[in-house]
């Protein structure tokens, strides 16, 4: 380890020294070598600040807050944290105003500073539970139960309790095909009971009251698109569940995608709708054996054929849908493994045969495939990535949006 963390001092990447620095911090800080960590994450912060990576310092306050609080330094763990807060609101960095509201959470509630500690581990859970992430909402529910315990107060620390076991088995009761119909019919329902009190409203207040129907039957819709949002968010989930995630890459392409729709000049309510549709690009493969979707070797040639029929699997679970939201996220879910080249699956398109959305969700499907750790592969970096994609421009992908793509990861600016 110390060998490599020579080597890597040699080179003039002052961003990855930070980093290294970050990660035997947090490594030491782990195991216990509290003297190291501090030595480590203190030389990360400066070269962070040095480097203005604000992302980076915010990470390394977020440890470095840890370690103060193990060394009993609470001013200095104190002052930590709400620095790595700031941050975080500065840069608009959800996961990062997560962590540090937890921290503090946790901080005021070890101080006994109960009123403090409710305010931010309560901002904490309501920002999780909108962002929709599991793991930082069941840290919240459960720093929340001990510190309704502490405080004597039975009824809550059991509500929160409850939540988190709640939350803790649908971790780690993975969604199978049945959960999958259940929210299927569930959606259908919901559709059309929402579809029926539209056009009940309309036609009983037409003559008396049309303004006050219109208002309620656009309340009916955004209902329905809110239920929309999170059957599709539950699916994606579901799908992911299959093959050892939770969920994290599903939002992390919905996210992108949306980047490169805007980048190539989609409307902002398009980019999101796309974002949205793009969460279901792999809900196929809930339709995959086990054997297949979570072997970790290289698959034989029967095997990835069967894979590849993910993409017709996900098609038909989408298809049928009336709304915008479905039908493009059945168009994604069929195209997003065609190449730009005709060698892609399952129909062999080419060029602007592939629909636009297919193209887009194919360049972040593989963007964040790459950069992260899979059980058969190791993560790769920033750089590597870009390059396979320029590598890949004209071949696999569509070679606009691997411009936008450029545009949206590096800052180039798009050619005319």
């Amino acid at each position: 380890m110390h060998r490599a963390y020579n080597s890597i001092l040699e080179l003039d990447e002052p961003q990855m020294k930070a980093t290294v620095n970050l990660n035997l911090g947090t490594f030491y800080l782990k195991v216990g070598n509290l003297k190291k960590s501090q030595i480590y994450l203190e030389t990360a912060l400066d070269l962070s600040r040095n480097n203005g990576d604000q992302f980076g310092e915010m990470n390394t306050l977020d440890s470095l807050g840890n370690l103060y609080e193990k060394t009993e330094q609470s001013l200095l763990a104190y002052i930590t944290y709400h620095d790595a807060l700031a941050i975080a609101l500065s840069i608009g960095s959800t996961q990062g105003e997560l962590d540090a509201r937890l921290n503090l959470g946790r901080f005021y509630l070890h101080a006994e500073s109960w009123d403090d500690a409710q305010t931010q581990l309560q901002l904490a859970l309501e920002l999780a539970e909108r962002t929709q992430s599991a793991k930082e909402t069941a840290a919240a529910h459960e720093t929340l139960c001990e510190l309704y315990k502490a405080r004597g107060d039975a009824g809550q620390a059991l509500h929160h309790s409850e939540e988190l076991r709640r939350i803790e088995r649908e971790l780690f009761n993975a969604a199978r095909d049945r959960q999958t119909r259940n929210l299927s019919i569930q959606f259908e329902v919901e559709r059309a009971q929402r579809e029926a009190d539209s056009y009940r409203l309309r036609t009983e207040l037409e003559q008396e009251a049309r303004q006050m129907a219109e208002r309620q039957v656009e309340e009916r819709t955004a209902e329905l698109a809110q239920a929309q949002y999170e059957v599709v968010t539950r699916l994606a989930m579901a799908a992911e569940y299959r093959d050892g995630t939770t969920g994290d890459h599903t939002r992390r392409v919905g996210v992108m995608s949306a980047s490169l729709a805007r980048a190539l000049g989609w409307s902002e309510a398009r980019a999101e709708l796309l974002g949205i549709a793009a969460r279901l690009h792999d809900v196929g493969k809930m339709g995959i054996p086990d054997s297949i979707l979570l072997k970790s070797g290289k698959l034989e040639s029967s095997e990835f054929t069967q894979m590849q029929t993910h993409t017709l699997i996900g098609a038909t679970i989408l298809s049928g849908g009336h709304s915008e939201l479905l039908q493009l996220a059945e168009e994604i879910a069929l195209t997003h493994h065609e190449r730009w080249d005709g060698t892609g699956y399952p129909r062999r398109l080419a060029g602007a045969q592939i629909p636009l959305s297919g193209r887009i969700v194919a360049v972040a499907d593989v963007y964040d495939a790459l950069t992260q750790i899979r059980p058969y592969k190791k993560a790769w970096t920033h750089e590597e990535a870009v390059q396979e994609l320029r590598a890949e421009a004209g071949r696999h992908f569509d070679p606009e949006v691997v411009e936008a793509a450029l545009h949206v990861l590096c800052g180039a600016a798009p050619q005319a």
